[in-house]
């Protein structure tokens, strides 16, 4: 199946992206109130978390293809469900990815050379795995669910519209920085936005959104599994 040219623009991602702020900050404020009232648990499961998780990224996804294929009367081809044009799509997602992870290598350690502490990355696969129980839940999420509806939203929604309107570089950058910035951790916003860099070159370079989904969920498997590892399972 040949992509179809996207029919959304900037107005579309704004409002799709508003609607998915507004349910993070919902969800948070709902958490953060009933938190403290008798007979609640005074954090969630990690069980729970991770359905909690799943559910949004969904979410992501319902929105995209809301705005782009309900209302911008697209298609889903023009998301980047299409056949890869490049002839080593696997290939292409394995060296983004190890591009992707030499970078934010170097960055870590211009963060740590530099003593910028506040930089410094939290524990966040860790707790994602928790006591290991449901060490399988977490990796369906993580890098099955997460880079499936990520990569919808970010590059097939988020990157598309926002190229139309405003061309592939501030397409780019934008969509990197709101993969970075719905990741609400500010100590890895940069990593997370050079590895989304990397993900649209991907994308752009295949015309599809299969290969960016691979170079995602290898990363996150990769790095669910250090975490694991280091935690003694």
């Amino acid at each position: 199946m040949a992509a179809r040219p996207v029919t959304w623009g900037f107005r579309e991602v704004f409002s799709g992206v508003a609607v998915a702020a507004l349910a993070v900050v919902g969800l948070w404020f709902f958490f953060s109130v009933t938190r403290g009232l008798p007979g609640t648990r005074s954090r969630l499961e990690d069980r729970d978390a991770l359905l909690i998780s799943a559910a949004f990224e969904i979410f992501f996804v319902a929105v995209a293809v809301w705005y782009a294929v309900a209302r911008g009367r697209g298609s889903f081809a023009s998301l980047g469900f299409v056949r890869p044009k490049n002839g080593h799509p696997v290939v292409l997602a394995v060296v983004a990815w190890l591009i992707g992870l030499g970078l934010v290598a170097a960055w870590a350690y211009l963060v740590d050379r530099m003593g910028w502490e506040a930089l410094r990355p939290s524990q966040k696969a860790k707790d994602v795995i928790g006591d290991g129980t449901d060490l399988w839940l977490a990796f369906a999420v993580v890098a099955g669910v997460a880079p499936f509806c990520e990569e919808v939203f970010f590059r097939g929604f988020a990157y598309a519209g926002l190229r139309r309107s405003l061309g592939m570089f501030l397409g780019v950058l934008l969509s990197a920085a709101l993969f970075g910035i719905f990741h609400v951790d500010p100590a890895v916003f940069v990593p997370i936005f050079i590895f989304g860099i990397v993900l649209a070159w991907v994308f752009i370079q295949t015309g599809s959104i299969w290969p960016s989904m691979l170079a995602h969920a290898l990363n996150n498997a990769v790095v669910l599994a250090i975490a694991a590892s280091g935690a003694g399972m």
